[in-house]
């Protein structure tokens, strides 16, 4: 499976847009700083505009080169952090160099939304507003004040409407799977229909939050040995391998249990390396008592010759559909057995496609 390298998933979708809207914000606040009348203030609101168009800038490339979209955002910080600087140094009121800051707190609120960032917003007020009444001006200032924080806070509040619509959109699919039966009798996984309910929900959530979507598919009989044992040990095996990817993969993961003996693994972000979750997955099925023993009695090289996992990941920038990201896990699936038949080793594996 092809990992995300370099920018982090949401920066690619968020800079085209979050750069654009800090230059704004710079602009909102040296124009704050020149009608407060404050010392410098005419050069701060110049200093502002040369700083507004390399912003553009950064985002126009953004739009263009979303490979480096990790790089991009650390320039357009630096170029807010050195704003607020100046504008802090010229101006020398507290007050100015909360608006001048607050920009930088905005991007941040774009491109990883969070409780410090939303104490950053809150620290800007309230050191400005401090500032503000403790200065000869007090309208001048709260005037600047409100100019620069004002628009900052109202995109802080928009995002986070966005983020709670999306985590109760999740939660209502979630429940959603819950009252509809979707989960297999045997391993009390998610089967097929809970696939489609929930894998559609984490691409459309993904999707609007500019983040990454991977699956994993894992056949637990890749070797052909399980399908010899007893109904009864193959069940009990089935039921071992799902605990173990339970443990094995992150509670915003949905594990779910397709056909046979094969499972998949669906959630955001770019995910774990297909062999990483076999290595996890083998090791714990090979400590389990009811795995190395009893009716199945598999050791651990044998264990390790069941499990084969092929995966694959939608990019942020990437248009495909639920049936798209599926497609492309089941064939590295199919590109990972054919390549593990051709390795030397004590056990060979079978095409998992049987």
């Amino acid at each position: 499976m092809s990992q995300a390298s370099g920018p982090s998933a949401a920066l690619v979708r968020a800079l085209p847009l979050a750069a654009p809207a800090a230059a704004v914000l710079v602009l909102l606040a040296g124009a704050a700083a020149a009608l407060a009348d404050v010392r410098h203030g005419a050069v701060v609101l110049c200093v502002g505009a040369v700083v507004a168009v390399a912003l553009g800038a950064v985002g126009a490339l953004g739009w263009k080169q979303p490979g480096r979209a990790g790089l991009l955002a650390a320039a357009g910080l630096l170029l807010l952090t050195a704003y607020a600087g100046a504008a802090s140094a010229l101006t020398g009121t507290v007050a100015a160099a909360a608006a001048g800051a607050v920009p930088v707190a905005a991007l941040g609120l774009v491109l990883r939304p969070g409780r410090v960032l939303w104490g950053l917003l809150g620290g800007a007020w309230a050191v400005g507003l401090a500032a503000a009444l403790a200065s000869p001006s007090v309208l001048d200032h709260l005037l600047a004040l409100v100019l620069g924080c004002l628009p900052a806070t109202l995109l802080a509040l928009g995002i986070g409407v966005q983020r709670r619509f999306d985590a109760e959109a999740l939660q209502a699919a979630l429940e959603a799977a819950e009252a509809s039966l979707v989960r297999d009798p045997l391993t009390g996984l998610a089967n097929r229909q809970g696939v489609d309910l929930l894998g559609t929900q984490i691409v459309e959530t993904a999707r609007r939050q500019g983040d990454a979507v991977h699956c994993v598919i894992v056949q637990a009989d890749g070797a052909g040995l399980v399908a010899g044992l007893p109904r009864e040990a193959r069940d009990e095996f089935l039921v071992a391998v799902a605990e173990a990817l339970r443990g094995a993969t992150r509670t915003t993961d949905v594990v779910a249990h397709w056909e046979a003996a094969e499972f998949w693994v669906l959630g955001p972000g770019p995910g774990m390396p297909p062999a990483e979750l076999e290595r996890r997955v083998s090791r714990r099925l090979a400590a389990d008592p009811a795995v190395s023993s009893g009716a199945i009695s598999l050791d651990a090289d044998r264990v390790a010759a069941s499990i084969v996992a092929g995966g694959a990941m939608l990019a942020p920038w990437d248009a495909g559909t639920l049936d798209t990201l599926l497609e492309r896990g089941r064939q590295e699936l199919l590109a990972r057995c054919t390549l593990l038949q051709d390795a030397p080793g004590p056990l060979s594996r079978r095409d998992a496609t049987r």
